[in-house]
């Protein structure tokens, strides 16, 4: 039962967001449906912009809000997945560097198959870099973490370790 908690409180949120980025790949979340939620918003708070934009310019916004989600989720996703491989281990795996950018960006390719399914997306080899790029920056925000953690558990052992030298003990 331990072990399934565990599973569960490590794995369950990156197969959460894993569900979450794979009912974004519908129509649902395709330009089509969120271009006008964009404008709608670009309408409400900036009212003064949006007279002088053509629709090709927030078109363009929506395409640059899209892109960053796109490096937004990815980024969220692989967070999660070191911390799924990491599951609370104070030990370092070389799997635990490799294993989640690999299976993100093997993630980011089985997303974009599964948007060529729908009438209104599509697939691009072009998002799967836009995802990786997401991917990248997630493993040097954890790498980086990782490499402090180390970092300042080797400094506490270390002053754990100072002995105090006496007069005595330079006989």
């Amino acid at each position: 039962m331990q072990q399934l908690r565990r599973f569960a409180y490590y794995v369950g949120p990156l197969l959460l967001w894993m569900g979450v980025i794979f009912s974004l790949s519908t129509n649902s979340a395709s330009a089509q449906a969120t271009n006008p939620v964009v404008h709608k918003i670009l309408t409400n708070l900036f009212p003064w912009i949006v007279a002088y934009l053509s629709e090709s310019q927030t078109n363009l916004i929506d395409f640059c809000l899209r892109k960053g989600a796109h490096i937004i989720e990815y980024t969220i996703l692989t967070l999660l997945a070191f911390r799924a491989f990491r599951a609370g281990s104070l030990n370092f795996r070389s799997y635990m560097a490799y294993g989640p950018p690999l299976l993100c960006i093997l993630y980011a390719g089985s997303d974009e198959y599964h948007q060529s399914f729908y009438s209104q997306r599509g697939a691009a080899i072009g998002d799967v870099f836009i995802d990786s790029f997401g991917v990248l920056l997630a493993s040097f925000i954890a790498l980086w973490a990782w490499c402090r953690r180390l970092e300042l558990s080797r400094s506490k052992i270390a002053a754990q370790q100072v002995t105090v030298v006496t007069p005595d003990n330079n006989r």
